[in-house]
């Protein structure tokens, strides 16, 4: 280890609870009971149907406090997930944390016009998805 390792380790440790703190709060999550009740799903186990999605890659959720917690920027009207993101996640495939994916969808993007993916990603899914490309394809040296 180097001199100040340990301190360099605490300060990237504080600014990433602080970028989920933020991620948090600016959006909705909803919990697997919640999105239950809202899609409609009947299971007797509440986070059955989410899980289910989570599972066949149409969505994810951050884990907070040993719970599922799903973006609300990630559904339609009928609270279905939106059909681009199983696009965007299977992008991203498995390098990705869900974390890391919240954090990229909650955070100002370039390749939109300094918006944020979460901001955009219903009314303009395919620049969201080209952004994601170029997320994923990393920095271009010419």
């Amino acid at each position: 280890m180097f001199a100040g390792f340990d301190e360099f380790r605490a300060r990237n440790e504080e600014r990433k609870q602080d970028l989920r703190q933020y991620i948090l709060a600016d959006a909705t999550w909803l919990t697997s009971s919640d999105l239950s009740d809202k899609a409609g799903f009947k299971n007797r186990n509440r986070s059955a149907g989410p899980n289910g999605w989570k599972q066949r890659g149409k969505i994810f959720a951050i884990n907070v406090e040993g719970h599922d917690r799903y973006p609300a920027y990630a559904l339609d009207e009928a609270y279905q997930p939106l059909k681009i993101l199983k696009e965007i996640l299977a992008l991203f495939g498995e390098t990705a944390s869900p974390w890391s994916i919240a954090s990229w969808m909650g955070t100002t993007n370039s390749w939109l016009g300094g918006k944020k993916p979460k901001d955009v990603l219903k009314q303009q899914p395919a620049a969201v998805l080209h952004a994601a490309l170029k997320e994923k394809a990393g920095a271009q040296h010419g």
